[in-house]
């Protein structure tokens, strides 16, 4: 997911939007900000699974890097809004 992995700011995520969509409605606007949470999802697992694999502690580091953004996004005041926006409820 570029938006994420780039770290775009709310600018730049919708002129990403508009050139890949060709429009920037709220709804695809939190979609990127919900797959961009996802995404640290799976950098927390894959992380987390290195660590263990590898035996390298230097990726639990980035594990719970990534676990905090997730949980900091979960959080936020924005989350319902964007879960009405995604949904139309």
């Amino acid at each position: 997911m570029i938006a994420s992995e780039a770290e775009l700011d709310v600018d730049l995520r919708t002129i990403l939007c508009e050139a890949y969509f060709g429009d920037a409605t709220p709804s695809l606007l939190a979609r990127i900000k919900l797959y961009a949470m996802l995404s640290n999802v799976g950098w927390s697992l894959y992380c987390a699974i290195q660590a263990v694999v590898l035996s390298d502690e230097s990726y639990w580091d980035e594990a719970t890097g990534f676990w905090k953004a997730v949980v900091e996004a979960l959080d936020s005041d924005e989350m319902p809004s964007m879960l009405r926006a995604v949904t139309g409820g």
